[in-house]
């Protein structure tokens, strides 16, 4: 069975990352740190309300089996 982590990001209006976290824990800590690097790397394109740009939430999940 795959392991799963979720991650939980921040994004202002502008599209900037605003902040991120672990939200849910793969019990692996090693993975679950370069999952969060990795998100803390990429880009994000803003939610909108009333046809303007809104800060926002995205959850983000990352799976992983050991073969």
């Amino acid at each position: 069975m795959p392991e799963t982590t979720v991650i939980e990001v921040a994004v202002k209006p502008d599209g900037t990352l605003a902040d991120t976290w672990v939200w849910g824990p793969s019990g692996d800590e090693v993975f679950d740190t370069s999952r969060l690097g990795e998100v803390k790397r990429d880009t994000f394109r803003p939610g909108s309300a009333y046809c303007e740009p809104a800060a926002g939430f995205y959850f983000l999940t990352f799976a992983y089996a050991l073969r």
